[in-house]
């Protein structure tokens, strides 16, 4: 191998390259930290991403490497960037030298190797890293379908590499079949966050002979003895064999260092896309590693031959000229770096809409967080909508599949239960769904974009029933956005405490998401200074979060936190009050404080491109607040000046001395920059004729009360002007005009079902409310020894032995841990008989809830003096043995014969996880709901 085309295929050392974009891209960004991200080889979008795995598992683990590693597991070939679920590494190859493997299987003891980042190197398509347990160098590149390794090994040695399909994911079915000289194939099925991934691969090697383990699911490839260095070619599909080939056989086969010139030379394309001037070394660097994270994904996943595996699982075939995508981490990614890849990447987001469109097709919803053709159900939302908007107003989508693109959203607004239930009640009710507050508040805007699509086709009742929709966020407004249960708000409330009523934030991060109608916030606030109070407190607040720790929470500025997405539009807030110079100076204290080009340079998970598409954007001076709207709001740009070079169409330059800050820009499809398409005022929002009356709300929560109580209804503060009526029913009817009009509080002496309706002349009726309130009669109480968490402490005491058993959704409450073992004392009033004592308990081994080790229950008539009456040890679900099952209840009875008052229950935690669990170690939950004394 020529030195001089090693020093070019390693990324221009050379002086005369020195200013090559490529240059100032770091992989390593990310990869320490939070961030999540691999330091691996790929190309634009690409299909394949061979790269070093040094983890097996865990969050930080997720894209398979982590910077504050030293050892090397081997090189696999599907990896996912900033993630904060862990799945692919799929088709392990690790090289050896000079070495002997056990005959039947191999562990991974066995060819792990250790390394320092001394000898690690990585640049856009190309990595490389010396192993320290043999001397291999090795090297990666790729194209679009398939990887180059290149091997160089120690002298006089005999050496190879190996193949193994047990790695990281649970391996379902895998085979490895050698065939002719140089071409072994193989698959692996697997199972993860995508419980049944099809994978499978072409290697072409210049092999001597092959030895198989563990049943033909790895391989020792042994090299011939001259051979010092090689290429091995590995392609891979998710369709079949077939693909594996045809993506391995699609191109003639060039050396390593062409291969790894070409990808420089495409990464040079994709980074030219945009040129900055007047940036420091630093910011060069940061801003192109952002760029380069922002062309990492959605992945390829039709093969050469535009054959794809569908959501359906069968293998369909793409139009010419139309390529299929993988890995939409959509709750992230609708932000920001969808608006800046409708910009940059047109035929590339019409590839996008064309994908969401065969996926809907294929599995009945448009995608949510779609992983190698399995919606994965991850996050909340329906966020392929607001893509298809935002290319819709770019120009970007076929009249032929707008009609059933618009009929895809309206079929995926409606699949669920809970979106059934927050369509008709106004909001998602917090017994119904959890994380119920952000999906009301994302369903909303979600809405307000299919209105605006509906609008645009034409089609009127959708655009009034969806306008109507959006405004669901009124319903849980209350100054912050606030969980709601039968009717009414939970308390106690802290907008501090990170909970199950919002997604991987609190009250205070998701309280300015209406996106789609920020104006009308302002208002719901109290006007411009109270909403720039609010936004103040937010950034400034010293105030601690509180509540469950979340790991996804980084980067906080006051409460606000910059690592992950729900308030990444915060900062731009302060356009719409007329104090753009905060946005700007926020928007820049990010910038220059929360991004570097250290591999800790993110300060939270990468989320397939959206952390830095934020970057981009902001640093380019503007930001699509509402996504789908086609209107930006501009702050002070980070550089001096900037140039974007458009796929067909005019170059868009922005320059600092000139750039409108504090307006909301409207560029139409053209993206032109004309001074009339910079306005003052947003128009974004709903219109006014179809404006409507907010819920009414009820004074008390709880189901469950004692003797009489007294229930009262009103109106939020922001809608209690203008003559509102609310009226009432009591025997089940819907009410409206002719029932009875509320004016005092309503008397509950006995069961009963309250339903009711605020009315005006001009809106018309709002959504109606119901609260259902049971009368607690019992003839015990119970009282704790061991209290369970804060966390999951709803219905208080007596909720254990209220007789209302709560739903296996432990996240929408009804149910109460320990992080130890529970221990309470039930006083039957007086001396009873007792035969059978009983405990229903929660399994949710993915969510750290395990059955009790055991239950023991003791007896007294004084409370002084207890005797044993009996227990249970759990042997019907050992939590040792390994259960998919996601979530289970059970009763756990103790029978005895005892005369008692008191009654003492001990209900012992399993203690430490198990070691097949991915958390193994940590200390497991303890759910209990009911207690049962007979």
């Amino acid at each position: 191998m020529k030195k001089v085309l090693l020093s070019i295929c390693l990324l221009a050392l050379c002086s005369a390259c020195q200013q090559r974009l490529t240059s100032y891209v770091n992989p390593f960004v990310g990869t320490d930290g939070h961030g999540h991200t691999y330091p691996g080889a790929i190309v634009p979008f690409g299909m394949i991403q061979p790269g070093p795995d040094t983890r097996q598992g865990g969050w930080d683990g997720c894209s398979g490497y982590h910077y504050s590693d030293d050892t090397i597991y081997g090189f696999s070939h599907t990896h996912l960037s900033g993630t904060g679920c862990e799945d692919y590494g799929d088709v392990l190859l690790m090289p050896f030298s000079d070495q002997d493997f056990p005959a039947d299987s191999i562990r991974h003891e066995d060819y792990l190797s250790t390394f320092s980042h001394q000898d690690e190197e990585a640049h856009p398509g190309y990595y490389a890293v010396k192993l320290q347990r043999n001397g291999v160098k090795v090297e990666l590149t790729c194209n679009e379908r398939f990887a180059c390794h290149h091997y160089t090994f120690p002298k006089g040695e005999k050496h190879g590499f190996v193949i193994d399909l047990n790695h990281r994911d649970r391996l379902i079915a895998g085979r490895i079949v050698a065939e002719g000289k140089d071409l072994i194939l193989g698959s692996r099925e697997s199972n993860a966050w995508n419980p049944d991934q099809h994978c499978y691969f072409a290697i072409q090697a210049p092999y001597e002979s092959i030895a198989y383990r563990a049943n033909g699911t790895q391989a020792i490839v042994w090299l011939p003895e001259e051979v010092n260095a090689c290429d091995v070619y590995v392609a891979i599909s998710g369709t079949d064999q077939q693909g594996a080939l045809a993506n391995l056989n699609a191109a003639s086969h060039e050396s390593f260092e062409v291969m790894c010139h070409q990808a420089d030379s495409i990464w040079e394309s994709a980074l030219s896309k945009v040129e900055i001037k007047g940036a420091s070394k630093e910011q060069r660097r940061v801003f192109y590693t952002a760029l380069y994270h922002c062309f990492t994904a959605p992945y390829l996943w039709s093969d050469v031959d535009g054959r794809y595996r569908g959501m359906d699982q069968n293998v369909h075939q793409a139009p010419e000229g139309r390529n299929i995508y993988t890995v939409f981490s959509l709750w992230d990614t609708y932000r920001t770096l969808n608006p800046l890849l409708t910009l940059l990447e047109p035929q590339r987001t019409q590839d996008f809409v064309y994908t969401f469109l065969q996926q809907f097709r294929q599995g009945g919803e448009l995608t949510m967080w779609e992983l190698a053709s399995h919606e994965t159900h991850c996050m909340i939302g329906y966020h392929a909508v607001p893509v298809i908007l935002e290319a819709y107003r770019a120009g970007l989508v076929p009249d032929s599949i707008q009609r059933p693109l618009l009929e895809a959203m309206v079929a995926t607004s409606n699949r669920t239960e809970a979106h059934r239930s927050y369509a008709a009640e106004g909001y998602l009710c917090a017994d119904i769904d959890n994380e119920s507050v952000s999906k009301t508040l994302e369903y909303a805007y979600d809405d307000w974009c299919i209105a605006q699509f509906a609008k645009a086709l034409g089609d009127d009742s959708l655009y009034v029933l969806y306008s109507r929709r959006a405004q669901s966020y009124q319903n849980i407004f209350e100054g912050f956005m606030h969980p709601r249960r039968n009717g009414a708000f939970i308390t106690p409330f802290d907008p501090t405490e990170v909970n199950n009523h919002f997604t991987e934030a609190n009250s205070w991060q998701y309280s300015s998401y209406v996106p789609h109608d920020v104006c009308h916030w302002i208002e719901m606030q109290g006007g411009k200074e109270a909403a720039e109070r609010f936004l103040d407190t937010l950034f400034e607040s010293k105030n601690a979060l509180s509540g469950r720790n979340q790991a996804d929470i980084t980067g906080l500025i006051g409460i606000y936190a910059h690592g992950n997405e729900p308030s990444h539009h915060a900062a731009y807030l302060y356009a719409f009050l007329g104090k753009p110079e905060k946005s700007s100076a926020l928007v820049h204290k990010v910038l220059n404080e929360l991004y570097t080009s250290r591999p800790d340079g993110l300060c939270g998970n990468e989320d397939c491109g959206q952390m830095s598409a934020w970057y981009v954007m902001s640093a380019l001076g503007f930001y699509p607040v509402c996504p789908g709207s086609g209107e930006y709001v501009t702050v002070e740009p980070l550089f001096k000046e900037a140039v974007i070079h458009r796929d067909g169409g005019t170059d868009l330059v922005i320059r600092k001395s000139d750039f409108p800050v504090g307006k909301f820009w409207h560029p139409g499809s053209d993206w032109s920059m004309k001074a009339e398409h910079f306005l003052d005022a947003t128009q974004v929002s709903i219109d006014d004729s179809l404006r409507m009356l907010p819920a009414p709300t009820f004074s008390r929560w709880e189901q469950r009360f004692e003797g009489m109580d007294t229930l009262e209804i009103s109106m939020p503060a922001f809608a209690q002007s203008g003559n509102i009526r609310i009226y009432y029913t009591l025997d089940g009817s819907l009410p409206d005009t002719n029932a009875m009009l509320y004016q005092q509080p309503i008397v509950l002496a006995s069961d009963q079902t309250v339903r009711a309706i605020a009315y005006n002349s001009t809106l018309g009726y709002g959504p109606e409310m119901q609260h259902v309130a049971t009368r607690f009669v019992t003839d015990r109480r119970l009282s704790y020894l061991t209290k369970p968490d804060p966390q999951y402490y709803e219905d208080g005491e007596q909720g254990l032995i209220d007789h209302i058993y709560a739903s296996t959704n432990f996240r929408i409450g009804g149910w109460q841990g320990w992080t130890g073992d529970m221990q309470v004392v039930v006083d039957l009033l007086s001396a009873k008989p007792v035969h059978t004592v009983g405990v229903d308990c929660l399994e949710s081994m993915r969510a750290w809830i395990f059955y009790p080790a055991s239950v023991e229950v003791e007896t007294s008539l004084d409370g002084e003096r207890y005797v044993a009456f009996g227990k249970t040890t759990n042997t019907q679900f050992p939590p040792e043995k390994q259960r998919q099952e996601e979530q289970n209840r059970n009763l756990f009875q103790v029978k005895g014969n005892a005369q008692a008052r008191y009654v003492r229950i001990t209900v012992h935690n399993f203690g430490k996880m198990p070691t097949w669990h991915t958390s193994a170690g940590e200390q497991a939950w303890l759910f209990v709901d009911e207690v049962v004394c007979e």
